[in-house]
């Protein structure tokens, strides 16, 4: 069997099922064979596979170099006048008949432990071929993760055959709308469903009564889609459960029966944090199950605000946000600097707003921006005496 299924991908270049069709006629036991006879020589045809042992010249860092009695798998190629064999990696050999030994004469225990030594050879070759060439492409096409804008990290995610992908970022960044893209330029289905407090867990299995109907979440998991699961860390834990066994074992129970999950139906879950709780600045989250977390190990995708995407807006808008992102962070504040803020800021500044920056934080209250506006002149300052020492530096 498996000296067939070798022959079948090598030799034959056959693939997918039919490279697992075993041809009895490639057996270890039966190769040589033919008709029920030991095969000789001068009965070869083209096309024919055999065990055999060779004498021929090969051309070796440019000087001839004499191959004798070379124990291999070869098919012969053609037959006029010189034989031509060649092994499964395409090298060609051309010897004569009379130097041409099909095996024969040993033992079928004997003959099964050559073949099987020799296609263990083959294996670890070929791993050591492909290893060789991810490394020479990894040279080629190599990327950091890190370093890719969050869309093109979704993209990569997808790309790369993970079917259950978790984003995580803060608020604002465009999570949903990188799932919406990505569905849109694969021509997929697109489904969101919005988790909340009031989410339950027939928006998955459905209602038993007063009729039995199918979801929504049922059709498109059964069929080539992108389902975006927004914000589960608000799922209620027993609901999250059904989701965590609709992501694990790709079937869920509902009440028209088991949906089986279609293999190219790609999950999509968002959330603010990592599934460990509320904190600080996100109160409205749960704990997720550490299982429900395994769920997405190699597909857990942490994104933040598009620098390339923002930086399409007003160049003191989006400066702006940066530092009031920089303040939240470094103060403790519970606030978002997303990027509708930028986008916002962008549009009440080109409306003619003189006062585009106090409306973007009118809902902070007075402590925030008495800090706010100490902290920014803080920053001017520093800026100022940064420039003054470097140009007495150079002067």
């Amino acid at each position: 069997m498996r000296l067939s299924k070798f022959i079948n991908k090598t030799f034959l270049k056959k693939v997918g099922k039919e490279a697992d069709i075993i041809d009895s006629n490639y057996t270890i036991q039966n190769i040589n064979i033919k008709d029920g006879h030991n095969i000789k020589r001068d009965e070869l045809k083209e096309g024919d596979i055999v065990y055999a042992a060779i004498s021929t010249t090969i051309k070796e860092n440019g000087k001839k170099k004499r191959l004798n009695q070379r124990k291999d798998i070869y098919q012969l190629k053609d037959s006029f006048g010189k034989f031509v064999f060649i092994d499964y990696l395409g090298n060609e050999y051309k010897t004569s008949l009379t130097v041409i030994k099909i095996v024969h004469c040993i033992s079928l225990k004997q003959k099964e432990a050559e073949i099987n030594e020799l296609l263990d050879k083959y294996e670890k070759e070929q791993i050591e071929a492909e290893r060789l060439k991810y490394l020479e492409d990894s040279k080629k096409l190599g990327f950091k993760f890190t370093d890719l804008e969050p869309e093109d990290k979704l993209r990569k995610t997808i790309d790369s055959g993970i079917k259950n992908i978790w984003m995580v970022g803060p608020a604002g960044c465009g999570k949903s709308t990188m799932a919406r893209n990505v569905a849109t330029d694969m021509d997929l289905p697109y489904l969101c469903i919005s988790c909340g407090i009031g989410t339950s867990a027939t928006e998955f299995i459905g209602y038993k009564y007063p009729t039995r109907e199918s979801t929504r979440f049922g059709e498109f998991y059964a069929k080539p889609s992108i389902i975006l699961i927004d914000e589960i860390t608000a799922l209620d834990p027993a609901v999250a459960q059904i989701l965590n066994a609709a992501l694990a074992n790709d079937e869920i129970e509902t009440t028209t029966g088991l949906v089986h999950r279609h293999p190219e139906c790609i999950i999509i879950a968002t959330s603010n944090t990592f599934g460990f709780g509320c904190d600080r600045q996100y109160v409205a989250n749960n704990q997720l199950d550490a299982s429900t977390i395994d769920r997405f190990i190699g597909g857990i995708v942490e994104v933040t605000y598009s620098a390339k995407y923002e930086s399409k807006y007003d160049t003191e808008v989006v400066n702006y946000v940066y530092a009031l992102r920089e303040f939240v962070q470094e103060q403790g504040i519970r606030k978002v600097c997303s990027t509708r803020m930028v986008q916002a800021g962008h549009r009440l500044k080109y409306s003619h707003f003189l006062d585009w920056k106090w409306r973007l934080i009118i809902n902070w209250t007075d402590n925030e921006k008495e800090q706010l506006t100490r902290w920014l002149t803080d920053k001017e300052q520093r800026l100022t005496d940064k420039v003054k020492k470097l140009k007495a530096t150079i002067v």
